[in-house]
């Protein structure tokens, strides 16, 4: 009898691989890379966008720019019935890479972490190895931080692939912002791993003025190794599973169709939306729900992240206004917050209030069996009373901000923003109508893919982030993650890609014990 290999392979003229990666992004460039360093294991990574040679991806100033272009998904979610209501079709953009580098290519490239207590709730949750002392030695391992200052700091690593450095222009108001928060009483901290509420500023992942991207700097050194295949604007249509063992994937590449085997595992770097994709297509599954993110904590952490961004730019003598955009994005926000410092002829600031765990819980599901139809996202976006309620506690946390003496000193004040014909008065009801009109998102969903114990029956993946049911197929990106750490996610995506190719090389002790050795710590 025909086995399986034999049967599906038969007409497959390409070679095998021992891994093929599937999605060049965040994730997938480090996993590429770190699976080559042996020099015995062959790897094929495959990329549904292209190259990241578009210039504008390496400079950090042009970040904005790249989302709703030709290397973005730009995935749109369904109707929101609490929420978005200043949007066209009360809808939300959702941006995510489609290039080499994925999110890393196109992010605002803020580096954080998260809060400790973030991940030992994922330990708690059944995530067993995911604790937050089994996790920072991974962040570590990764991180290239440039500052001198932490060369000695047993939080950072100066000799990691990814370059960490302080931003290369600084502001006096941002300046001034740090002071009037710790006139409140806010400590000032390192924010790329701090431990408890604070206030200072960003690092981000540059290197000499350009964008580190994991691109940059996990793939380009990989890609002289001859045991590395990289393809890019690859659709993968499936992985194929014969008797719950992945023997290979079918993609598309150049509108031919190509069958490609596999000898050890299949790995899903697709990221929270094309992972699970990839999963449902895979086992034939239509219509059927897969997200369901948010997580009741079980630890207390920081609810609100608050950024402050200074708006100092020329926009010309167009002057936006939130109904001339066909969608209200934070790209378009963006717009019409430099247009009215313009306006009163003043340097503004922007204030963004970032809801780090929501209790609302969204869905995704597949719209037909088709590789390249968008899925339905439904994020029910403030369907849970409590995501207001801390939002309103953020709005009034802004303007005791602005109360402090170093802003009035600053002559910082609230500019008179309006809704549909009336001003922004610091209400309950008008704060809730505030919140429901002006809503998107930070761009960081995770959870598609949720890691959990053996017995979770909601997760897709266990521990070690095999896919449960099916041998040879894993998942390594932000898709696993059991609810978001306090941070964006790009980060803890690295720290997750290092781990999880640590547990396929069996060095993931190693690492461990290296960091103890190096530190004196005791884990």
């Amino acid at each position: 009898m025909e086995s399986c290999f034999e049967r599906w392979f038969s007409d497959n003229l390409s070679r095998p691989y021992d891994y093929i990666v599937i999605g060049g992004g965040t994730a997938g460039c480090v996993v590429a890379s770190r699976l080559t360093e042996d020099p015995e294991v062959t790897v094929l990574l495959l990329e549904a966008g292209g190259w990241d040679d578009k210039s504008e991806i390496h400079i950090p100033a042009e970040a904005s720019s790249l989302r709703q272009t030709n290397i973005d998904w730009k995935y749109l979610t369904i109707s929101q019935s609490h929420a978005c209501k200043a949007k066209l079709g009360e809808r939300d953009e959702w941006s995510s890479g489609k290039v080499i580098g994925g999110c890393s290519s196109i992010d605002n490239m803020y580096y954080a972490r998260g809060h400790e207590a973030d991940f030992n709730s994922w330990a708690s949750l059944g995530a067993d190895g995911w604790s937050w002392e089994e996790v920072l030695p991974f962040f570590i391992h990764s991180e290239g931080n440039v500052r001198e200052d932490f060369k000695k700091s047993p939080s950072h690593n100066n000799n990691g692939h990814l370059r960490v450095s302080d931003n290369a222009v600084t502001t006096n108001i941002g300046k001034t912002f740090v002071k009037a928060a710790r006139e409140l009483g806010y400590q000032q901290r390192d924010l790329t791993s701090a431990m408890d509420i604070g206030v200072g500023i960003p690092q981000a992942t540059t290197s000499n003025g350009k964008r580190c991207s994991t691109a940059t700097a996990y793939l380009k050194i990989a890609l002289e190794r001859p045991n590395l295949a990289v393809i890019t604007n690859a659709l993968v249509q499936k992985v194929v599973i014969c008797n719950n063992q992945a023997i290979g994937v079918h993609v598309t590449v150049d509108k031919k169709e190509r069958d490609v085997r596999v000898l050890r595992e299949v790995i899903l770097s697709a990221g929270t939306i094309e992972s699970p994709k990839g999963i449902l297509s895979s086992n034939g599954i239509e219509g059927t729900a897969l997200l369901r993110t948010g997580v009741d904590p079980l630890c207390e952490w920081p609810d609100i992240q608050l950024n402050f961004i200074p708006m100092f730019f020329h926009l010309g003598n167009d002057e936006p206004t939130l109904t001339r955009y066909k969608s209200l994005s934070y790209d378009n926000m963006m717009d019409y917050s430099k247009w009215e410092a313009l306006r009163m002829k003043k340097e503004g600031v922007t204030f963004l209030l970032i809801l780090l765990h929501p209790k609302s819980k969204g869905e995704l599901t597949l719209q037909k069996q088709d590789p390249e139809a968008p899925p339905n996202i439904d994020p029910r976006y403030l369907e849970h009373d409590q995501d207001v309620a801390i939002l309103k506690k953020g709005m009034r946390e802004v303007k005791r901000l602005l109360d402090t003496n170093t802003m009035r000193k600053s002559k910082i004040e609230l500019c008179d923003v309006r809704l549909p014909g009336e001003p922004l008065a610091f209400s309950d009801e008008n704060l809730d109508a505030y919140i429901r009109h002006f809503t998107s998102t930070a761009n960081s969903p995770v959870g598609t893919c949720k890691m959990g114990a053996i017995n979770d029956r909601s997760a897709v993946v266990d521990p070690q982030l095999r896919v449960r049911g099916i041998h040879g197929l894993r998942v390594i990106d932000a898709s696993i993650m059991p609810h978001l750490p306090s941070a964006n996610s790009s980060a803890p995506t690295i720290m997750i890609a290092e781990k999880g190719v640590a547990y396929i090389t069996n060095e993931h002790d190693d690492i461990i014990q290296r960091y103890k050795q190096s530190t004196g710590a005791s884990l």
